[in-house]
């Protein structure tokens, strides 16, 4: 797999919401309030990571942000141009310019929910 991703020549996200996986990124008009910059991992701003085999779900160009509201809200903003969400066991996505909201899947069993794990 190479290690170079190219937002310009991948599909681009235009829905309401962006999902890889365990990741879920709904579009916001805004950021939350109180919303602070939080710090880069590696260079990258990570959403998450696997549970099971610790690859990264994760944003790696300078154009992206990543903040927490005073609620504990966590957001990602890009700017300027799309950027790649990527992943190693995932299809990588064209996120476009804006503020999301990373939520959280759960995953529908009988019984009580749980979150969703790759």
């Amino acid at each position: 797999m190479t290690d170079t991703y190219d937002p310009t020549k991948m599909p681009i996200e235009v829905g309401q919401h962006v999902r890889q996986g365990d990741v879920l990124l709904i579009r916001r008009s805004r950021l939350g309030p109180g919303a602070v910059e939080l710090p880069r991992e590696k260079g990258a701003v990570v959403l998450a990571h696997g549970e099971v085999t610790g690859h990264m779900h994760q944003l790696r160009g300078p154009q992206v942000t990543m903040f927490r509201d005073t609620s504990g809200h966590e957001y990602v903003r890009v700017t300027h141009q799309p950027e790649a969400l990527v992943h190693e066991e995932h299809t990588a996505h064209g996120i476009p310019p804006g503020p999301f909201e990373l939520g959280a899947q759960v995953e529908y069993t009988p019984g009580p929910l749980q979150l969703v794990a790759d």
